[in-house]
């Protein structure tokens, strides 16, 4: 074989090894902004009258009556802008939600669901410490989605999860103490969901299950959790 042939053969050679090293250390990453875009409602004034419409037909729909899971707890749909202690800016960024509420699970919770640290609510900031993360479930029509605000601000938001709405899903602060005992059951765990637990989740779950969602290295992973 000539030099040139073989110059040819190992330049080939090494493009298919780096190609097979990218597929194998490739991993699928969610496009964080633009689903919060896709699922976020925008600011009244950027939505146009037909979109509002809807969403507040949903909210008045939600709205018109409790509802009762299979434990028959009530819950009540209550729309979003009616909700004390959010911000203006976070009821903007929630235009056309309703939060289904209990006395027990309000599904407005919050915690250290990015880094870990001292926190502090997400109004206070005389104290020191890491800014309490807040997330809210909201509904709109049929689907229910988890809305996490780091550090309380309305402009800098990620949506954990959507699921189909069912009476009785809630949200919970899942502690990093207890997300550490779990991870380490036999238990079915998304790839890529650490063993190392730095911070605090998000716990949905309803009746017999549950899901805990846990960020991570820029996006949210996921396992089954007891609820």
């Amino acid at each position: 074989m000539s030099f040139l042939k073989r110059v040819v053969v190992i330049i080939g050679l090494s493009l298919v090894m780096t190609l097979l090293l990218m597929v194998i250390h490739w991993e699928p990453e969610r496009p964080v902004a633009p689903a919060a875009a896709e699922t976020t409602g925008p600011a009244p004034a950027a939505a146009g009258p037909e979109p509002l419409l809807v969403r507040a037909a949903d909210v008045r729909h939600a709205t018109d009556a409790s509802s009762h899971d299979n434990d028959g707890v009530g819950w009540v749909m209550e729309d979003v802008q009616n909700i004390e202690g959010l911000s203006m800016e976070i009821r903007a960024a929630l235009a056309g939600c309703a939060v289904p509420r209990s006395p027990d699970l309000p599904n407005i919770i919050s915690g250290k669901f990015r880094q870990a640290g001292e926190s502090r609510g997400p109004q206070r900031g005389s104290r020191a410490g890491v800014e309490a993360d807040l997330a809210v479930l909201c509904v709109r029509g049929p689907y229910a989605a988890v809305y996490v605000f780091w550090a309380g601000h309305a402009a800098d938001a990620e949506i954990a999860t959507e699921v189909e709405f069912i009476a009785g899903r809630s949200i919970r602060a899942a502690r990093a103490a207890d997300i550490r005992v779990e991870v380490t059951r036999d238990l079915p765990i998304e790839p890529g969901m650490p063993l190392t637990i730095r911070h605090d989740g998000i716990q949905l779950g309803g009746g017999c299950c549950a899901t805990t969602y846990y960020w991570h290295r820029g996006r949210w992973r996921s396992y089954d959790s007891a609820d």
